[in-house]
Parts: C-alpha cells; sequence; structure tokens
C-alpha cells in the first residue's frame, strides 16, 4: 500500500478509498481525488487492516541535529524498507512523551529529515549510541514499557567486554578459542602478567571501535611500553607503568588479555569482521569483512588507518571463522537481533574470537551494508507479523 504523511495537517492519507485503515495506531485517511504527493511517501506492507511495519529506531539527542548516530545506517534502513515495505522513523530518546505517542524522523527524497507522529511502533531497534543513555530512566522506562505491551525490541543494551568473556566461556569447546582474560583488580595481578609475558592488551571493558585498548609490551631490558591508538608512551619500569593506570582502573573496569600476534598481509597484521542476524530459524552471516590494522596501529579499525581487504588477500577459509561466529552467536540472549564479531588468525593458524558487539558500526562494505539492511528489515516484518 502506498501512505503519505501530509505536512500542513499533519495527517496520514492512502491512496486507498477503504475505511477504517490504520498505520500501527494512526488512523489512515483517503486521499479521495487529490494524488499522493512526493517527498513523504512510503510503500507498506498490510497486516489485516493496518499498514505497516513502522520501524522506530532509538537513538540519542543531538545539539545541533535533530538526532545522534550514523546517518547512513538510517538512510540505508529507509532504503530497504522502500524496497520491501514499511516506515523507519528515527526517534531521539529525549523526544519520546510515551510508547504510544512517538513522533519520529523519516527521510525525505531530497536528503532532509522531517518530523512525523507514528503512534505506537511495531519494532523498536535499538541504537541508542551511549551507555550512560541506557542507565537513563527515560531510557528504562521505554524499554519496559516496550516489553509491557509486546513490542520487539531488538539489542536490549551494549554489551561489555567482561560479559562477553563470562558468556562465552560457559561454553567449554568454545573457550579454547579466546585468549586467556582477566578482571584487572590489584598491583600484585599487574605485576604477575608483566613479569610472566612479553606482550599483553589492557582493555576497557565498555570500550568500543577500538578506544581504551593498550599494548603493554616488554622489552630485552626489562621495561615496558604502553601503546594505544594515540601512541606509545616512554617505556618505563613495571612500576611505573602500574603507577600510570592506577588512578584509571579506580573509576573502570580493566581486563588484561594475552596479545595474539595475527597472521600479517604485507607487514601489517589482519582479521575478520563478521556481522550476524537472527531470524525465527536462528543466526545467520550477513557478511564477511577483512580489517588491515595501519601502520603502527594496535587495531584494525579503518577509522584509525586501517585498509579493507578481499578474501583473495589472505589464505584463510572463511567457512569455519562464520562456523565460530555462528555458534558463538548461539550464547547470547534471544533479545539480540544483530551482533558483530572480531575474529583474528595466529600466525599457526588458530582462530580467536576477540569480541563481540551488539550496536555494530555500519560496514564499509557496501554489499555488507545492502545484506545487513535487507536482513534486519525482514526480520522487522516477521516479528511484527507483516511477513
Amino acid at each position: 500500500m502506498i501512505i503519505h504523511f501530509d505536512q500542513e495537517k499533519q495527517a496520514w492519507y492512502t491512496e486507498s478509498q477503504e475505511e477504517g485503515l490504520t498505520l500501527g495506531t494512526l488512523p489512515l485517511l483517503p486521499a479521495g481525488e487529490k494524488p499522493l504527493t512526493e517527498g513523504t511517501v512510503f510503500l507498506t506492507g498490510m497486516r489485516g487492516n493496518e499498514a505497516g511495519p513502522v520501524i522506530a529506531v532509538l537513538t540519542g539527542g543531538h545539539p545541533s541535529k535533530p538526532f545522534s548516530g550514523d546517518e547512513l545506517l538510517y538512510r540505508t534502513l529507509h532504503e530497504e524498507a522502500c524496497a520491501q515495505g514499511g516506515v523507519v522513523a528515527v526517534v531521539p530518546i529525549s523526544d519520546i512523551s510515551g510508547i504510544d505517542s512517538m513522533t519520529g524522523y523519516v527521510h525525505l527524497e531530497n536528503g532532509g529529515w522531517t518530523p512525523v507522529p507514528i503512534g505506537s511502533p511495531h519494532v523498536i531497534y535499538n541504537r541508542v549510541p551511549a551507555r550512560k543513555v541506557e542507565k537513563s530512566e527515560a531510557f528504562l522506562t521505554i524499554r519496559q514499557a516496550a516489553r509491557d505491551a509486546e513490542i520487539p525490541f531488538f539489542n536490549e543494551a551494549f554489551l561489555t567486554k567482561l560479559i562477553i568473556d563470562k558468556t562465552l566461556r560457559g561454553d567449554p569447546e568454545l573457550a579454547e578459542f579466546l585468549p586467556c582474560t582477566e578482571k584487572l583488580e590489584s598491583r600484585e595481578q599487574f605485576m604477575r602478567w608483566a613479569k610472566s609475558r612479553d606482550a599483553f592488551l589492557l582493555k576497557i571493558s565498555s570500550g568500543s571501535r577500538g578506544r581504551g585498548i593498550y599494548l603493554i609490551k616488554k622489552s630485552a631490558s626489562g621495561f615496558l611500553s604502553l601503546q594505544s591508538r594515540k601512541g606509545t608512551l616512554a617505556p618505563v619500569s613495571a612500576k611505573g607503568c602500574w603507577r600510570f593506570i592506577e588512578s584509571a582502573i579506580s573509576s573502570r573496569t580493566f581486563l588484561l588479555q594475552d596479545y595474539i600476534a595475527l597472521k600479517q598481509h604485507q607487514g601489517r597484521k589482519f582479521d575478520f569482521r563478521l556481522l550476524l542476524h537472527q531470524n525465527q530459524n536462528g543466526w545467520m552471516c550477513s557478511g564477511v569483512g577483512i580489517r588491515q590494522a595501519g601502520q603502527g596501529q594496535v587495531t584494525t579499525h579503518s577509522m584509525y588507518g586501517g585498509d579493507l581487504l578481499t578474501p583473495e588477500n589472505t589464505d584463510i577459509d572463511p567457512a569455519p571463522v562464520i562456523e565460530l561466529a555462528l555458534r558463538a552467536a548461539s550464547l547470547f540472549s534471544p533479545s539480540f537481533t544483530e551482533l558483530s564479531m572480531d575474529i583474528g588468525c595466529d600466525e599457526h593458524n588458530r582462530l580467536w574470537l576477540f569480541d563481540i558487539n551488539s550496536k555494530p558500526m555500519i560496514f564499509d562494505e557496501h554489499a555488507i551494508r545492502l545484506k545487513g539492511a535487507s536482513n534486519l528489515l525482514s526480520i522487522c516484518h516477521e516479528k511484527a507479523g507483516f511477513a
């Protein structure tokens, strides 16, 4: 069905002359002889007399824009909704007055965004970009209201590295693919790691996008260097290194993790990024990307000078990588509809699972972006009863 939002009348219209039609909880008015104008026209599916699905993409506010977050992701979802049917609306959590009276921003043909009422959505897709927002009363209220109203709520929260490690180690076979990891709790523990290893990682449990990861390496003299995405500190003793990080660990949870020497391409290490989605039949892989670290970088993120590789650049069969990712995803709550994973292969061809994200960054590969959006929209149709 074709529907249109009239900005002047602040009402939804349909080309159908049938009465009693709705867009979710909002009435759809017959357009009569007036043609539906361009700009805010949508193709939707039908569930009885109800058009949809209406998909609320939950995000944060922004001081100078209508909303925060990844606009390319939102546009990609909108474009896929134009193909499959549905209305994708970006909803800043600060604008929500109630679960049944939401207003969200929809994409226009001219590239802009305009606010429209969407009532009570069929699906809420959680893309809130900050952990502190997920702890706010506003977020917790909306999440509980969605549960009470039985509205599917995709990806209920961020994951932490500590939770990920504990979850995955619950599977003895999967635990073999995890680097040795410990929560950092004392000076004595840090000193033991510094004494027993030539290199290890220090990670903030809540870190993301390569932030909060430090590589600690021991020189022949026994001094330690601490390297992050911002650079490397001059070598210091283990005690000096501890003094440097001691104040930080008093307020945040840090992990110690074995450093794994990954395979390299043209002198720079690389790893795999996988995008996964879960429908009623289970988890599926929407795409596999390969990231090569920038020169001298700790992580392989493209935003820090990393490059994209293709499978032809490596001699690794992606099938076991995908199999490992799907098994790991199966251990997480059914509320997680989308995950991405970082998996590496060491110099001895052994796979290692490094991280899992419940708010994946949008992939640089166009084909993976489109496949991910297609799978996500199909799941929205499925969960909302429009399949």
